[in-house]
Formats: C-alpha cells, sequence, structure tokens
C-alpha cells in the first residue's frame, strides 16, 4: 500500500480537505439563504411543492453529513463508541446520493416531456444504482482511530470496494445527462436557437456532471493511493460539492420557471364617472412632470393659487325659447399653469383625445395655453358660477370656435385607464414545474370596476 506524504504527516492534509470542504459548504449556505426564502414563499406546508421537498432534503440531508462525518473526525470516542458510530457517515452519504440522483432523474423526466420509456428507463437506473451504492459503499467497512481517538469510516484494503461505488455514480450521471441533453437540442426555435430556459437547463446539466465527475474521479484516487484515514477526508469534498451542484440546479429551475411563468398585459375600460377620469388624467402627468393636472382644468397665476371653473355650453337646438344651458363645471386648485406641457404617457393611464373635424392645433397645448381665457378665475370663499361667453365665431374650416379661446365646441376627450396584470401558472401546475399553458391568477376587470 502507497502513502501520500502530505496526508500522512499529523493529519495535516486530511484536515485540510476536511476544512476545505466545510468552508465551500458554509460559504454556499449564506449566499443561497435568499433562494431559501424564496422556495419556501407562497408554499402551503400542508402539501409543500415536489421541488421545495427536494430542496430541503438536499439541503439539510448534506448538513447532517457534513456534521456527522467531521464529528468523528474532530471529536474523541472510545473503542466501543467509536464501534457503532463509524457507519453513520456512510449512510447518510448513501442518502444524500440518492436524493442527488432523484433531483437529476426527475430533471431528466421533465425534460424527455414524461414519456413513457423514460419513465422506466430512469427508473430501472435509479434502483440499479441505488441498490449497488448501498452494497459497496457498506461492504467491508470498519472504523479508524488515530492518536487523538477520533472516529471515521475506512474501506479494508485487502476488500476495496467503496471506490465503485463512484463508479456507479458517474454511470448514473452519464446516462440521465446524455437523455437530457439529446432532448434539450431537439428544443429550437424556429430560427433554429434555443431558449434562455433550455440554455439554463443544458448548463446546469453539464456543469453537474463536470464537478461531480471531477470529484468522483479524485475519490478514486485517494481510495487507490491513500490509508483508510484519508479516503473519509476525501470523501468530506464529496459530500459539499454533491451539495452545491443539487440544490443550484433546483434553484436555477425554479428562477428560470418564474421568470417564464410570468408575463404582463395591459387591460383597458373606458371610465364613465368624472372622479375616474379626473383621477386618470391627474395621475398621467403627476409621475414624470411631477404637475397635479385635473380634468376640471384648473390654472392658476404663476406666483399665487386660484380656483377656476370651466363651464361648457350645450348646442343651442334652435329654438329661442329655450334657453342655454351650461354642463355641470368641475373646480380644483393648482400651484402653477404649464407652459407648452408636453403629453406623456405612463404605463398606469393612457389618454386618448378626438375631435370630429380636423384641427390644426395640439388639444393639451390649446388646453393649457399662457393665456386661458376661457376659464374665469374666482377667488377663495368665492361661489363659482356660469362662465359669461361672447358669441362664437367660425373658423377657416367652418368649425365653431369661441372667440377667446379657440376651441372647437365638438371637442371630446375620451380617457382611458390601463392596468397591469401579471399572469401566473397555477400553484398546482407550478408545483408539477411542468410548463403548459397560463391562465391569470386573477380577475382584472372585477378589481378594477
Amino acid at each position: 500500500m502507497t502513502t501520500a506524504t502530505p496526508f500522512k504527516e499529523n493529519g495535516v492534509g486530511e484536515s485540510y480537505l476536511r476544512i476545505i470542504a466545510l468552508s465551500i459548504a458554509a460559504y454556499d449556505y449564506i449566499i443561497t439563504i435568499p433562494a431559501e426564502r424564496r422556495f419556501y414563499r407562497n408554499q402551503r406546508w400542508s402539501a409543500p411543492s415536489p421541488g421545495c421537498v427536494l430542496f430541503i432534503c438536499i439541503r439539510y440531508l448534506s448538513i447532517a453529513t457534513l456534521v456527522v462525518s467531521n464529528v468523528g473526525y474532530f471529536g474523541s470516542f472510545s473503542l466501543s463508541v467509536c464501534s457503532r458510530y463509524y457507519i453513520a457517515a456512510p449512510i447518510f452519504k448513501v442518502l444524500q446520493i440518492m436524493v442527488s440522483q432523484i433531483i437529476l432523474g426527475i430533471r431528466t423526466l421533465n425534460i424527455a416531456r414524461r414519456s413513457s420509456w423514460a419513465k422506466w428507463v430512469l427508473l430501472a437506473l435509479f434502483i440499479i444504482a441505488t441498490t449497488l451504492e448501498w452494497f459497496t459503499n457498506l461492504f467491508q467497512r470498519n472504523f479508524e482511530q488515530n492518536s487523538h481517538h477520533n472516529c471515521t469510516a475506512g474501506n479494508n484494503v485487502a476488500h476495496l470496494s467503496t471506490w465503485l461505488f463512484y463508479v456507479v455514480a458517474m454511470g448514473y450521471d452519464v446516462i440521465t445527462l446524455c437523455i437530457s441533453t439529446w432532448f434539450l437540442l431537439g428544443f429550437r426555435t424556429s430560427s433554429g436557437r434555443m431558449t434562455e430556459l433550455v440554455q439554463i437547463m443544458l448548463y446546469d446539466g453539464l456543469g453537474y456532471f463536470v464537478v461531480l465527475t471531477g470529484a468522483n474521479i479524485f475519490n478514486l484516487i485517494i481510495y487507490h493511493t491513500s490509508d483508510e484515514a484519508t479516503q473519509s477526508s476525501a470523501a468530506s469534498l464529496g459530500y459539499a460539492l454533491t451539495w452545491i451542484m443539487s440544490q443550484r440546479i433546483l434553484i436555477h429551475l425554479r428562477e428560470a420557471a418564474e421568470e417564464h411563468h410570468r408575463a404582463t398585459h395591459i387591460v383597458t375600460r373606458p371610465l364613465e364617472s368624472a372622479h375616474e377620469i379626473s383621477h386618470a388624467m391627474r395621475s398621467q402627468f403627476e409621475g414624470k412632470s411631477g404637475l397635479t393636472l385635473d380634468l376640471d382644468l384648473e390654472h392658476a397665476g404663476a406666483d399665487r393659487e386660484a380656483d377656476y371653473t370651466h363651464a361648457r355650453p350645450k348646442h343651442h337646438t334652435g329654438d329661442p325659447a329655450s334657453p342655454q344651458r351650461d354642463t355641470p363645471s368641475y373646480s380644483g386648485s393648482r400651484p402653477s399653469r404649464p407652459h407648452g406641457l408636453v403629453h406623456s404617457r405612463t404605463a398606469q393611464s393612457q389618454s386618448q383625445f378626438e375631435t370630429e373635424s380636423e384641427w390644426s392645433r395640439d388639444p393639451l397645448e390649446s388646453l393649457f395655453a399662457s393665456e386661458p381665457s376661457f376659464v374665469a378665475p374666482r377667488r377663495t370663499g368665492e361661489q363659482s358660477g356660469p362662465v359669461s361667453r361672447v358669441p362664437s365665431e367660425r373658423g377657416a374650416d367652418g368649425e365653431e370656435l369661441d372667440e377667446v379661446s379657440e376651441l372647437p365646441r365638438d371637442l371630446r376627450v375620451q380617457v382611458q385607464r390601463s392596468v397591469e396584470v401579471t399572469v401566473e401558472y397555477g400553484a398546482t401546475t407550478y408545483d408539477r414545474e411542468s410548463y403548459r399553458k397560463p391562465r391569470l391568477a386573477w380577475d382584472p376587470m372585477r378589481s378594477i370596476k
């Protein structure tokens, strides 16, 4: 039996391997806490999703495996206690690799569109692989203690079988990777390119295979070139890498699926009441200009705040006896009037101005002209009344215009409010991690009525 010199002297190399594995695992645990919170959010704990269950299993079973293995190495045990404790780490090792292979198998099955042949092939492969892993990892195991009375598990040099565990694990990874890659390469758009989700799944599978295959090959070398005490230290690095790569697959799939399942749609409906129209017009210009705009057409001087009323007469019926009545007026206040106000749109509201005849001037520019002579100012506390108007004239095209305001009488304002709607997959469909036709999570028309 040959022994690597760095790992033999006072167990320094073994300690370094375990410290490196613990450091990598602790760092990854800290940076994935936000992703863990997103996993738990909106989960029904009476019936959690399969992805959440697998995430919890691989995360905390891996922590338990690392803790059990390193407590045995850095602790102190009597001979009788060590004879019962040493087998715990190999058992947790097989449980961890089983959960990792379940994650990889379910991922491959979903990529294969749950085809029947893929289901049976993966099921048979999983049963064969786990059976061999249990046997090869527990056969001819014995405990090892150094001068500090620690407790680790080793494989009898005369009957080496644990290295076959890593061969079986690599074989399972190769077969599942080939199946998933073959299906992923077929998921192409009409332009021949792969979507972002397909690329993420392809790269995750390749990364999982490359990293874990490298760790398995490293363990194969250690099991054939080191003593029994060093074998378990090299396995500790494999625990950390299996944990990291397995949970990364789940995290990336959830993030990609969450982005893939969301879309924004604009739902509009006409506004009827004066309050809704006023609110929509005000919110349209408050967002970017910071101005307070009301449909009441309020204006003020440059240095003082004033209120105005706008009364608009209806067309004469032609009967001299029938008086000309004004429509109800709206009133409000604003600090100053804008000059050259530009029409800006936001995602929350949308305004549309229509005229029945051609008009050379922009409606908003006319509504907020520098001299709004079509409104009458009033002081605070005064009662608003109808605004007297001079007789109207006709424009060049025969269009009726107010003499002072130059506004066409047939100007109509139509305002619509736009609502952003988030479309999500249903909870049941999302839990199954299948990508199918979305549905509206709520009724947008009910909420904006």
